[in-house]
């Protein structure tokens, strides 16, 4: 089991650098304010409200919780990820899916995809001037490359949160999870994408979900 638990630390590492150099680099501030801009549910409120909530969510006790629930809620997701695919895993008849199986095929299938993102992102916040970058990309990855892109502007916040959710690196990370639990589960390649879309389908409806309630 070393080898995952290894794995998750660079994961979460990376991850958590980058997300500490977003906010430092464009400030945290600007982030939220861009954030709750875009939702529905405060179009309505005074300005000084506006304000006043912004200054809440930005502070530096906020910031501090930003910085040490990222790597919580990373770790949190991985390992509930692998567990996910263990149960999916022997609900299409695996009988040889263990619980650090179900861990190493979740994170090893992450790390690829996630540190070209990471790696990315962070040339990205090096060489643009922090007015320069799009807030709209932080949810997504200041390297992007899914559907949204293709979304003019205007789009429906619903729409690109699904369109957001399918790109180049969820695809690369699900092949990765289909290939390890064909070889590590014993089971068929549909199987394996039954089991791997399932739950993608179920992150991105987790993503959307919000979009819908809160626009």
């Amino acid at each position: 089991p070393r080898q995952w638990i290894l794995a998750l630390i660079v994961l979460v590492l990376a991850v958590t650098a980058m997300q500490v150099l977003v906010v430092e680099k464009i400030g945290l501030k600007a982030i939220v304010a861009h954030r709750l801009k875009q939702s529905a549910a405060v179009e309505s409120l005074p300005k000084e409200q506006l304000d006043q909530i912004i200054a809440q969510q930005s502070g530096t006790t906020a910031k501090s919780i930003t910085y040490v629930s990222t790597p919580i809620a990373l770790t949190v997701a991985m390992l509930l990820g692998g567990l996910i695919y263990l149960l999916g895993a022997k609900l299409v008849g695996s009988e040889t899916m263990t619980v650090f199986k179900g861990f190493s095929v979740f994170i090893y299938s992450s790390i690829p995809p996630t540190l070209v993102m990471v790696a990315g992102s962070i040339i990205i916040l090096l060489l643009k001037p922090s007015q320069d970058i799009d807030l709209s990309s932080i949810d997504y990855g200041l390297l992007r490359a899914d559907l949204g892109l293709l979304m003019p502007e205007g789009t429906s916040r619903p729409l690109l949160a699904l369109l957001g959710s399918i790109g180049v690196f969820q695809i690369w990370g699900w092949m990765l999870a289909a290939t390890g639990l064909q070889r590590l589960g014993r089971i068929s390649a549909p199987a394996a994408w039954i089991v791997v879309l399932t739950l993608g389908a179920v992150g991105i409806a987790f993503k959307v979900l919000p979009a819908l309630l809160f626009g």
